[in-house]
């Protein structure tokens, strides 16, 4: 600068947007000289077109650096969840709810049909699979349809979509706060954290990664809706929030979500422009040639204009009325499994749900010992542990909240995490499990943003050598993503998982059924009983776990304990139709066919619109030479499902007994048109057209 233009130490900031990543850049240079006191009585003249000169230069050099570290940044983040899940495409199927989400549902087997797609949309699976997701199960019909029953298919559609919030959660962070090695820090933990495996390599969580990846995407649009006006922003945030709750109603707490980023760090409380809070750290050199991390300023928040607050307010009221539809639907579609575990008091269940929280954080932290599986203490819980937890829940709350002018991130961070927690924390108990990992899907990102946050805060304020911060959260990533590549490799086979959980969890009657039952399948009866009978130790009054071992005992050979214990889950549900069939497949077995009948019978007033049970009723009357009504009982059958080839068999045998050959072989006929694959049928037709010459 000329002499005649100089002046005193003055700031000078410009605020610009990255193209590439839409976040807001503020820059900072300082000016030395003498003369002017403030940088307001630098108005004109050669000296503010040098200082323009300047800034144009900084800036255009800032946005080819920042734009080059951007793209690093998401090569990283994607090259971290391929690292840790890639594995997955080689999996198989998890024994457990991974059937009824692929291969052995007909609807989602048989792809993208019509039929399926009324299937989706209706309100039975609220009754089949406890949830109403319509556009989950659109996506695995579409998986489906490309790969089949390939369960790398299904694998690999979890993987991407888990890439893809990882991306998302980065363009968020960066778009708000304008910082992207701490974006980037935020997503890469998002990526590879412990906790996310089980909604990665479940294929039945298809649900927590497609509804999640919806709703990272309203976060994105709501954002640019907020830093540019667009209209049209605003719209598709409220499009694809709507498409979120279509997929699964974990994020119904989203509005509150939308407030608290508002308050940071977009802080649109103020009724001033929204600004970066906290300005990224520079970096200085020492004589040694070290770099430190040096701070900027403080994090502030001005004070609140509630007018601007209730403003706010109205413009959650849209994303606000969805929230409380699909809560609704929700309550609908859970009811039988709240019911399940209605015999938890409340007390129990808000005693649990501190625990909970203060467990969620330990393994967030230091996520060890992790399980598919954590039972519910249900009346066993210990209060003392969980007044203490809630205690604690109370003073980090209290901390937050009063640190929210300094550090608000904090606040922001800590109610998060509780925020989108409360829908599955257990206040309303859905289900049988304590917790579960894939409830931090979404919830564990508050803690990482507090926790980044404020590490990045204090480095700065305590003029930390960036190398020394780099090399921190390096490690960190490090070790957590060895960690998830150990816990993601245990989904590759059922036994290797149950096994895993078993080893890291007490009195877990359902991982026990879970292995029993797989044995079983395998053929291995022995070691199969040995499971069943642990499991029943735990869990005596399970109607569903008792019929089962019941069950297995008839495959091993011990029918008399088998008797009893499909009785006994009788005698728990006698509603139960599994029990009733498995006893009656025993007593038949035993020649005991009055006692076969009757319970075949039992299950057919519990099941009437099932043609198999009125065949097997058939088929007992017939070995009692009761062929009238064994015949009245499969016209019934036809009559009601037409296309039921073994109704139509069963009746030609019918026929064929009582000497009227000629509506048996017309009988034998249609079975065939409707199977062609009915041995029982082809033979039956034979037979007939033997004797008829």
């Amino acid at each position: 600068m000329t002499g005649s233009h100089s002046v005193s130490l003055c700031h000078v900031s410009v605020m610009t947007f990255d193209e590439a990543t839409g976040s807001r850049i503020e820059y900072h240079d300082m000016l030395r000289g003498t003369g002017a006191t403030a940088p307001d009585r630098i108005s004109s003249g050669p000296m503010v077109a040098e200082v323009k000169n300047m800034v144009i230069s900084e800036e255009s050099n800032n946005e080819s650096a920042m734009s080059k570290r951007h793209w690093t940044f998401v090569g990283a983040i994607v090259g971290l969840c391929l690292i840790v899940y890639g594995q997955t495409i080689f999996f198989g199927f998890i024994t457990y709810d991974d059937p009824e989400y692929s291969y052995a549902n007909e609807y989602i087997r048989n792809g993208l049909s019509l039929e399926s797609l009324r299937w989706a949309v209706s309100l039975d699976t609220t009754t089949s699979h406890s949830n109403w997701i319509p556009l989950t199960f659109l996506s695995l019909m579409m998986d489906a349809e490309l790969f089949g029953n390939r369960a790398a298919g299904y694998h690999l559609t979890n993987v991407v979509l888990h890439v893809g919030n990882s991306l998302l959660l980065f363009f968020v962070f960066c778009r708000m706060t304008g910082r992207q090695t701490e974006s980037a820090i935020v997503a890469c933990l998002f990526a590879v954290h412990p906790l996310h495996v089980e909604s990665v390599a479940w294929v039945t969580e298809r649900k927590d990664v497609l509804s999640t990846f919806l709703g990272f995407a309203t976060l994105l649009y709501y954002v640019r809706w907020v830093q540019t006006r667009i209209r049209w922003n605003y719209v598709v945030a409220l499009v694809t929030f709507l498409l979120s709750l279509l997929a699964k109603q974990t994020l119904v707490t989203l509005p509150f979500l939308l407030l608290l980023l508002d308050l940071w760090p977009l802080c649109r409380f103020t009724g001033k422009s929204a600004t970066v809070t906290m300005l990224p750290p520079k970096t200085k050199m020492l004589e040694g040639g070290e770099d430190i991390m040096v701070a900027d300023n403080r994090a502030t928040t001005r004070g609140m204009d509630w007018s601007v607050v209730a403003g706010r307010l109205l413009e959650k009221v849209p994303f606000l009325t969805l929230s409380m539809l699909f809560s609704a639907t929700v309550y609908i579609a859970q009811r039988d499994a709240m019911d399940s575990m209605n015999s938890v008091s409340a007390t129990s269940r808000i005693a649990n749900a501190g625990i909970a929280v203060v467990l969620y954080v330990k393994r967030t932290v230091w996520p060890a010992g992790l399980g598919m599986h954590y039972p519910h203490p249900a009346e066993n819980v210990s209060l003392e542990a969980a007044c203490l937890c809630w205690l604690l829940i109370a003073v980090v709350s209290i901390v937050a909240v009063l640190q929210v002018r300094r550090r608000p991130w904090l606040a922001v961070g800590w109610f998060w995490f509780l925020g989108t927690l409360i829908p599955v924390i257990g206040l309303v108990q859905v289900g049988d499990q304590q917790m579960a990992d894939r409830y931090m899907y979404v919830p564990q990102t508050g803690l990482v943003l507090a926790i980044v946050w404020t590490v990045w805060s204090h480095a700065s304020t305590n003029r930390w050598p960036a190398r020394r911060v780099k090399l921190l959260w390096t490690t960190v990533v490090f070790a957590l993503s060895c960690t998830a590549i150990l816990q993601t490799a245990l989904w590759r086979d059922s036994r290797l998982l149950y096994e895993h959980t078993l080893e890291h969890t007490q009195n877990n009657a359902k991982v026990l059924h879970l292995m029993a039952t797989l044995l079983s399948e395998r053929g291995q009866w022995e070691e199969s009983v040995m499971y069943f009978e642990r499991a029943v130790g735990h869990d005596f009054q399970n109607p569903t776990l008792a019929a089962s071992f019941g069950a297995t005992l008839a495959q091993a050979g011990r029918h008399e304990e088998a008797r009893r214990m499909l009785l006994r889950a009788i005698e728990l549900q006698p509603d139960h139709v599994n029990a009733r069939t498995d006893l009656a497949s025993l007593e038949e077995m035993r020649g005991n066919l009055d006692a076969a009948l009757e319970h075949v019978r039992a299950a057919l007033l519990l099941d009437s619109d099932s043609p198999d049970l009125n065949v097997w009723i058939a088929r007992l009357l017939m070995q009692q030479g009761e062929f009238s009504e064994a015949e009245q009982i499969l016209r019934h059958s036809v009559g009601r499902v037409p296309t039921h080839a073994q109704s139509w068999a069963y009746l030609g045998f019918v026929l064929l007994e009582t000497d009227r050959r000629a509506e048996a072989i017309k009988c034998f006929e249609i079975s065939i048109r409707n199977d062609p694959t009915d041995d029982l049928a082809r033979s039956g037709l034979l037979q007939a057209r033997a004797e008829d010459r």
